[in-house]
């Protein structure tokens, strides 16, 4: 009898709803770690395509390589030091890119990866004063011995095709046997001996690559214009682009920048050309605003405030109709307001996210309005209860799209449940 009498008190059912909201994190909670675990799969899968196809494709160069052989030196004890070679750098003086890329989405079992083809054209010159040159570091002019282009790549591997010319000769590049601070794999080609101090260069470049794709901004005066098919680009890099065009069929983006934006000098030893990194560099990645687990994972974080909400909108609307719930059927239906996002997990995997959410929000609505008419035989507390959850995973989907009104829905909903329990126990003293 006394049990009876504690499951009709209306203290206890509340503290029982209280109860059962804190123990359903522990479910949801197991399901934001099978989206991780998902997650880093994708990672997996995404890490393989990408070092197939290749990875982020950074470009920088082209750079005016001069070797100069110094004589040895001779000390006191009439010894003489080994000659050596010395390196040196120099930026273009103006430096035009001119990129095009489209994507693709490479598929392995149910992950997709988008990755790229670019069709880079570079063009400049070089204007070298090498009688200032040599006065300055003071070297014989006889001393310099060869001199060539050299440009980086991120991913030389994935180089389709490279065709340059020098005045009206045409470039023929190799591997370089040098080293930058970066990951990058350094090509060159050999220039005449009467071609070091410059002159105007055209390169084009076929490059395959994912993930990001990027410009190195090296001439004294550059401009950069970057094309693509992707229609979310994140730009990333030493400065955002001046201006840029971003619909449904992609985009386009240009930058300028000078010799003082760029952040080094323009006349470079080898440890100082060495140093340069990527972060020199312009260009974007490709960003995907909407994919699966990213959505899936901010679901899941509203999770417990979804469900608390619900089994306390649930109090409310029983409190109000005078249904009858045993505690037990509220854990029921705790149990699927927490398997939703299972089903939100497993269908987008397949479907997508908006098409998942539709039908696993529709399933469990369905499926606890049908629970809630069987276990009340009360039309109209069904009904309410339909209309109920579905507000409430209409809010939850404008919140996981539109993040600068998450917080404002969210406070609104909180309002809108405590004006429900306020009038729903507001003759609480007179029984």
């Amino acid at each position: 009898m006394a049990i009876a009498e504690l499951q009709q008190s209306i203290t206890f059912r509340l503290f029982a709803v209280i109860v059962l909201t804190v123990a359903l994190a522990v479910p949801i909670a197991m399901v934001w770690i099978v989206v991780e675990l998902r997650s880093d799969y994708e990672l997996e899968v995404a890490n393989e395509i990408s070092q197939g196809w290749g990875s982020d494709q950074v470009v920088s160069g082209p750079f005016l390589h001069l070797q100069s052989r110094i004589p040895g030196a001779e000390h006191e004890d009439g010894s003489t030091s080994q000659d050596h070679v010395q390196d040196y750098f120099f930026t273009p003086a103006e430096f035009t890119v001119q990129s095009t890329s489209e994507h693709e989405i490479r598929e392995k079992g149910i992950f997709k990866k988008p990755v790229f083809l670019s069709n880079i054209k570079i063009s400049g010159k070089f204007a070298i004063d090498l009688d200032e040159f040599t006065v300055q570091r003071r070297l014989d002019p006889t001393t310099i011995e060869s001199c060539g282009i050299v440009l980086a790549v991120s991913s030389s591997q994935a180089i389709r095709s490279l065709e340059g010319q020098m005045g009206v000769r045409p470039l023929h590049f190799e591997p370089a046997n040098l080293q930058m601070q970066w990951q990058a794999e350094p090509i060159a080609a050999a220039l005449e001996t009467t071609e070091c101090s410059g002159g105007s260069f055209e390169l084009a470049l076929a490059v395959r690559g994912s993930n990001r794709q990027a410009i190195a901004l090296v001439g004294n005066t550059s401009k950069v214009t970057m094309q693509s098919t992707w229609p979310h680009p994140k730009f990333k890099g030493r400065q955002l682009p001046d201006d840029h065009d971003i619909s449904e069929g992609g985009f386009s983006a240009h930058w300028t920048s000078n010799a003082l934006a760029r952040g080094f000098a323009s006349e470079l030893d080898l440890d100082e050309w060495q140093g340069i990194t990527d972060t020199s560099a312009v260009g974007f990645t490709y960003h995907d605003p909407i994919t699966v687990y990213r959505m899936v994972t901010r679901a899941v974080k509203y999770g417990f405030f979804v469900v608390g909400l619900t089994l306390l909108a649930v109090f409310c609307l029983e409190m109000l109709s005078h249904a009858k719930i045993h505690p037990i059927q509220y854990g029921v239906v705790g149990a699927g307001l927490a398997l939703f996002y299972l089903l939100l997990l497993s269908f987008s995997e397949h479907i997508g996210f908006p098409t998942a959410y539709v039908v696993a929000s529709s399933a469990l609505t369905l499926l606890i309005s049908g629970y809630s008419w069987f276990s009340t035989r009360n039309a109209r507390f069904a009904i309410t209860v339909t209309v109920l959850l579905g507000t409430i995973y209409g809010a939850l989907y404008l919140c996981l799209s539109s993040t600068d009104y998450a917080l404002l829905i969210g406070s609104l909903m909180m309002v809108v449940l405590l004006i429900g329990l306020m009038f729903a126990t507001r003759n609480l003293a007179n029984h």
